[in-house]
């Protein structure tokens, strides 16, 4: 599957308006960001995962993936920090806390987007990414 013609400068956009938004699950979380950036993409759901607009669902949705790990592994590749796209995928290990697990953030540009409950959508610098997050380009067949 090809992307969508548009797509980068599509995803810019779509950044710069998310960018100071409050954290709302299903809208501004970090599986919803990461989500809605690659329909941007691709034009469709990449990885098929049901919608949630609570914690609680979102829990249940990473129970019913076993993991964020998992299902980077099911539809990405991992690729080195110094080959990062737009539109890759970063994932950090313990995110922003809000499950005490993994977190994700977006490659728009020199920067990546990052949310958690504390400060909302946020832009950090590359540079500022943990040296221990794994980063991972997405591929449709």
């Amino acid at each position: 599957m090809n992307r969508v013609r548009t797509w980068d400068v599509d995803l810019l956009a779509w950044a710069e308006t998310v960018i100071g938004k409050p954290f709302r699950w299903g809208r501004t979380d970090c599986g919803s960001l990461v989500k809605k950036s690659q329909r941007i993409i691709y034009g469709v759901d990449v990885f098929h995962l049901t919608a949630w607009a609570s914690k609680a669902k979102a829990l249940q949705t990473l129970t019913d993936i076993k993991s964020i790990r998992s299902l980077l592994r099911r539809y990405a590749q991992p690729v080195g920090r110094g080959f990062l796209q737009m539109g890759d995928i970063v994932l950090v290990k313990n995110g922003c806390d809000a499950f005490q697990t993994d977190g994700l953030m977006l490659v728009v540009r020199d920067y990546a987007l990052s949310t958690c409950p504390k400060t909302g959508v946020v832009r950090v610098p590359l540079e500022a990414i943990p040296p221990k997050a794994t980063y991972w380009r997405v591929h449709v067949d």
